[in-house]
């Protein structure tokens, strides 16, 4: 069915209005949405190979939204996305969304929501936004220098769980990290991808209906000084590194091996194509008058 740029927008925004008030958000892969049943094999080699064979051919549209985008302008894009992507089922591809956000931002989860009133203000201090939202975990950062990741996927149209596509995740930044800049990064008790005890990438999942949001956050030449200010994730015996500091560790110097955002979203790109199976496609030629409406939303 065809539908000119009026009807869409305001589709989307209706959607968007009754979403905002029942979105429940959670980080990490031990809080799952009762509507995607968990796969005990998740974490195992078998489910990235079963996520593999399922995922094969389809096709996932991408948009990079820029380096400097706010934080609350990413999310509303989410949340629009998730509303439409729910309303229009099939008719509609998967999309992932990168990002750079300036200004710096701290997000603080429901478990600490409201917990410390004066938390906001200490952080804002330091030249940061804060906002409290409604997902899971504690206190993280997002800011230049680090590319963001927005999935918002139709986990039952694919087939897998929500463990497989956490897992998923994980593993496309590994296959980045190793074959493209020869870290040694790996998965461990806690969510997210790491190089020895520090984390290289952050990851938190929001399911409603079958669809995600929400991601990763990848450091790639973060000032990692933001973390001093927070007990990031509530992890508080591991630490956080980036692409370019690991390789600074081994002399390497982060422009010769081409360490800059732009460098690597391409790479990152080719690595979730190999580990998902995928076919990448720009969301203005497999949804154009979604993309329309996308940067509609980032000259707001």
């Amino acid at each position: 069915m065809k539908m000119n740029h009026f009807t869409l927008r305001n589709n989307a925004f209706k959607s968007l209005r009754s979403l905002l008030g029942r979105l429940d958000s959670y980080s990490g892969p031990s809080s799952l949405s009762s509507a995607v049943t968990p796969d005990p094999t998740s974490s195992t080699p078998s489910c990235a190979l079963q996520s593999k064979l399922l995922l094969a051919g389809h096709t996932l549209a991408y948009k990079y939204l820029g380096p400097a985008v706010p934080y609350q302008t990413a999310l509303a894009i989410q949340q629009a996305t998730l509303a439409h992507r729910q309303s229009l089922a099939r008719h509609v591809p998967n999309v992932m969304y990168l990002v750079q956000h300036d200004p710096p931002v701290y997000t603080a989860g429901r478990r600490i929501k409201g917990t410390d009133a004066t938390e906001g203000e200490r952080l804002r201090k330091l030249g940061a936004q804060y906002f409290e939202i409604q997902r899971g975990g504690e206190v993280t950062f997002h800011g230049p220098g680090q590319i963001v990741g927005y999935p918002v996927v139709n986990l039952k149209e694919l087939g897998i769980s929500v463990r497989c596509y956490v897992s998923l995740l994980e593993r496309g930044i590994i296959r980045l990290c190793k074959d493209h800049y020869g870290l040694d990064a790996g998965t461990s008790p806690h969510t997210g991808v790491w190089v020895g005890d520090n984390k290289i990438a952050a990851l938190g999942v929001h399911v409603s209906r079958y669809v995600t949001m929400h991601g990763f956050a990848l450091n790639v030449t973060t000032n990692l000084d933001w973390y001093k200010h927070i007990v990031p994730c509530g992890i508080t015996d591991k630490g956080v590194t980036s692409i370019a500091n690991e390789l600074q560790k081994g002399r390497a110097s982060p422009e010769d091996a081409g360490v800059s955002e732009e460098q690597v979203m391409p790479k990152l790109r080719q690595a979730f194509a190999s580990e998902w199976g995928v076919k990448w496609e720009k969301l203005e030629d497999a949804w154009p008058e979604w993309n329309e409406e996308v940067e509609r939303m980032l000259k707001i």
